[in-house]
């Protein structure tokens, strides 16, 4: 379901601004950090779209006979338990942006990373503990952004709504090994899942995608500490090979390209890059920024 007035075929690259360091981390351990929606640096993440949902909900709920109950009025709320909100990793498809520069890669430090799509969607939460079955893996979706206006409700929004709640009680009650998950629970877990696919219009720029993990277990979600709280999140593991139905294996080339931020002296900087996969075994593109900006 498009809010957007053309279809966009998925890119093969999405890229991640960050700093030089946090990239060889990544890199070494093929690993990803996703973080609770609730603490990412844009407070109202999810809210625009949720304020349409429970604008709108009232209206259509008593038709599907679903009872409207304070836990739909209350999805997005600050006070629910971190392992009920959705985990998120951003990534942009465009790889030489300059806002994305200033916010990410301040002082000449930065680069963007170009993840293979095809690998990202192979990105899985590890089960932490012995008594989870490892056949139980939380859900990870790879999904493009979704901007929508602010000033009226899309007519494509009602018929979201519509199979949001007709799935709602339709879906096993039990598919997270919870006995008491209700119909209205049901509905405000999906409507949270939506809820991360889309933005107010004005970040269109950001022609972003994302990594969306919904209800991980507690026991695989970590915490980093940052200048006022802890901030939660979970690592996402992607494989260096996918198993193949003919019983081989295709070999999953995490980062293709890599573009350098602005900085002092980006030549010095591409040979380093350039040395760094060349060690790895991996053949990665490391190109330069070409916006005009200096930021010493």
């Amino acid at each position: 379901m498009s809010y957007n007035p053309f279809p966009v075929e998925e890119p093969h690259t999405v890229f991640h601004y960050t700093s030089v360091d946090t990239m060889m981390k990544i890199v070494s351990s093929r690993t990803l950090w996703a973080t609770n929606i609730s603490y990412l640096n844009d407070t109202s993440e999810g809210d625009h779209f949720i304020r349409m949902v429970q604008d709108r909900l009232p209206h259509l709920m008593p038709q599907r006979e679903l009872q409207e109950s304070p836990l739909v009025q209350e999805f997005g709320a600050r006070g629910r338990s971190i392992e009920t909100r959705p985990f998120i990793t951003s990534f942009s498809a465009d790889g030489d942006s300059l806002p994305q520069w200033r916010s990410y890669c301040p002082s000449g430090n930065g680069v963007a990373i170009g993840f293979s799509v095809k690998s990202l969607k192979e990105a899985r939460v590890e089960p932490q503990n012995d008594k989870i079955p490892q056949s139980f893996k939380p859900s990870v979706e790879f999904a493009r952004v979704q901007y929508m206006p602010e000033d009226k409700t899309p007519p494509s929004l009602d018929n979201l709504l519509w199979r949001l709640i007709n799935d709602a009680r339709t879906s096993p009650l039990d598919k997270f090994g919870m006995p008491d998950f209700t119909q209205e629970l049901n509905l405000s877990d999906a409507v949270e899942r939506e809820a991360c696919r889309r933005k107010h219009s004005s970040f269109r720029a950001e022609n972003e995608y994302r990594l969306i993990v919904v209800r991980p277990f507690l026991t695989n979600i970590e915490f980093r500490s940052v200048r006022s709280t802890l901030v939660p999140y979970i690592k996402l593991s992607i494989p260096e090979f996918k198993e193949q139905d003919g019983g081989g294996r295709a070999r999953l080339d995490l980062v293709t390209k890599v573009v350098v931020g602005p900085t002092t002296d980006a030549r010095l900087s591409i040979s380093a890059i350039e040395g760094f996969f060349n060690k790895l075994n991996m053949g990665v593109d490391v190109v330069s920024s070409q916006c005009p900006f200096r930021d010493w």
